[in-house]
């Protein structure tokens, strides 16, 4: 067949005694991935909520190939700290709100000769940050931009590189380290 299909499955995943990763799939489909045409690619699709977590993924792939080659496009919507939590554990935050919203587009290759190479761009929307770790640190943020153009690779021989661009877009925000260091400002840009 040329085409497979999932439709309303439901995945859970144990971390040992931390937490859960509760995944309700609601479409998977795979298409044209055919093992003897390697180097064309198949196409992929899924939504899913991971956690509460709404996830949408699209792109192609040729995991048959001698290069294996992987393109997504990715939306992910009301990503925050609690529902991340329920995987991982307490994170020992006294306050831990804020929602992140990210529209990212991945680019994945790994050549036969070995090594990763990939590619993120995009952005993520942050809103109503604040967490708070009682006298470590404590962080406020209204809303927030990131935008992200990075390029990464892990060579043969181990080195790794990381290259691009990351901006913040900043809107009214206040942090405090330690009780003592405070800053405040109504917008900035790094």
């Amino acid at each position: 067949a040329d085409a497979v299909e999932v439709r309303d499955s439901r995945l859970i995943f144990q971390n040992g005694d931390r937490g859960e990763l509760a995944t309700d799939l609601e479409r998977l489909a795979l298409t044209d991935f055919k093992a003897w045409e390697p180097e064309l690619p198949g196409r992929f699709e899924l939504a899913a909520r991971v956690n509460d977590i709404q996830l949408y993924w699209s792109g192609e792939a040729t995991p048959f190939a001698e290069n294996i080659t992987l393109v997504i496009d990715s939306r992910i919507e009301g990503m925050d700290i609690p529902k991340m939590v329920r995987f991982s554990g307490p994170l020992g935050l006294d306050r831990r709100e804020g929602t992140y919203h990210a529209q990212l587009r991945h680019t994945l290759s790994l050549p036969g000769s070995g090594g990763v190479e990939g590619h993120t761009s995009g952005n993520i929307e942050i809103d109503g940050v604040d967490y708070a770790r009682s006298g470590v640190f404590e962080l406020s943020l209204e809303k927030a931009t990131v935008q992200l153009d990075m390029s990464y690779a892990l060579t043969n021989s181990g080195n790794r590189v990381l290259k691009g661009a990351v901006a913040l877009d900043l809107g009214p925000n206040r942090t405090a380290v330690a009780e003592k260091t405070r800053f405040a400002a109504a917008a900035g840009r790094v």
